[in-house]
């Protein structure tokens, strides 16, 4: 998988590597839930070969047994670095860490980033971020309401940089099947229409959205009867058929009375269940210079319940503007 084109331009953007040489190394990224480490760079001859259309993944197995026949796995590295406080200082961290194994020997993290996390009650004064996801929703034909979960903010050669996350979901804690009762229920139901559980993520440079990263929107039905008849199963009412299983402890952010934010639980039948799994996950990201270039690169990781649905994305600066350049699945 030779270098593309764009690859070498995104190498010559970064000013304070404009005369430097690839030096041939492999490095390797493992987030805290991940089974096991997977390859994101690696030079060969003054070129990197993980680079390619940013859309096609890689398996990472494949890849492995492919690179370790000319580089050292990761079990065979012994520099390991953690993206903690060096990354984040003394600020908050993101509850998942991630250890970057390299045979290099370049500074990884030349970024600092400042984490910070958001509640309900404390929601982030950008109106940028908050209108590109309103947007965003309303071309979904969404009208749900725009929680900000969290972002990461950094400076990108140059450029004031925001990773943002903005979610409705809630989770309860409480996993477990239950068994419908039969018997109707009267529930408050949101007040908008057109309810959706979602999660999705963005890249603001310079206070505009210049790159979605990650978006997954799932519509929820209103009715009793519509959670019967829905073929995902998802619903703000429990099934009406007495002895059906289902679960609730996914809950999402709606609009309430008088326009107030309120937690709605979602049930969903064991249909559902497999498309509202995910929502128990969360993207997380690293900043890092994987390559030894001089510039940073953005990991992004799509968690998921099972190797199928996870997924890891390096984006490289191309013209001072983020593009995929390698997918790969753990």
């Amino acid at each position: 998988m030779p270098v593309t084109a764009d690859g070498v331009q995104a190498y010559a953007q970064c000013k304070s590597a404009a005369d430097q040489i690839l030096t041939d190394a492999v490095t390797y990224v493992k987030f805290s839930n991940m089974t096991e480490a997977v390859p994101v760079s690696y030079v060969k001859n003054g070129e990197q070969l993980l680079a390619g259309d940013g859309k096609t993944p890689v398996y990472a197995h494949r890849l492995v047994d492919t690179i370790g026949k000319d580089a050292p796995l990761v079990k065979d590295l012994v520099r390991q670095e953690e993206a903690d406080e060096t990354v984040y200082g003394k600020g908050k961290q993101p509850d998942v860490s991630c250890v970057v194994t390299t045979s290099g020997d370049w500074e990884l993290f030349t970024d600092q980033l400042d984490y910070q996390v958001y509640s309900m009650q404390n929601q982030p004064s950008d109106g940028a971020w908050n209108r590109y996801f309103k947007k965003l929703l309303k071309k979904q034909s969404v009208d749900s309401s725009v929680v900000i979960k969290e972002s990461y903010t950094f400076t990108w050669e140059g450029v004031k940089t925001d990773i943002v996350t903005a979610s409705n979901v809630v989770l309860s804690g409480e996993a477990d099947v239950k068994k419908a009762s039969g018997e109707e229920k009267k529930r408050t139901m949101p007040s908008n229409q057109h309810a959706a559980v979602y999660t999705i993520s963005a890249l603001f440079r310079d206070g505009k959205a210049v790159c979605p990263i990650f978006s997954d929107i799932q519509p929820v039905s209103g009715g009793m009867t519509a959670f019967d008849r829905s073929g995902d199963g998802i619903a703000f009412y429990p099934p009406s058929e007495k002895g059906t299983m289902y679960q609730d402890d996914v809950l999402s952010v709606q609009f309430g009375e008088k326009n107030q934010w309120k937690k709605f639980r979602c049930f969903f039948n064991m249909n559902g269940e497999g498309t509202m799994r995910q929502y128990r996950y969360f993207p997380k990201y690293l900043v890092c210079d994987l390559d030894g270039d001089g510039c940073s690169e953005l990991v992004a990781y799509h968690d998921g319940a099972g190797s199928l649905w996870q997924m890891l994305i390096v984006y490289r600066l191309v013209d001072g503007m983020p593009e995929r350049s390698f997918v790969i699945t753990p």
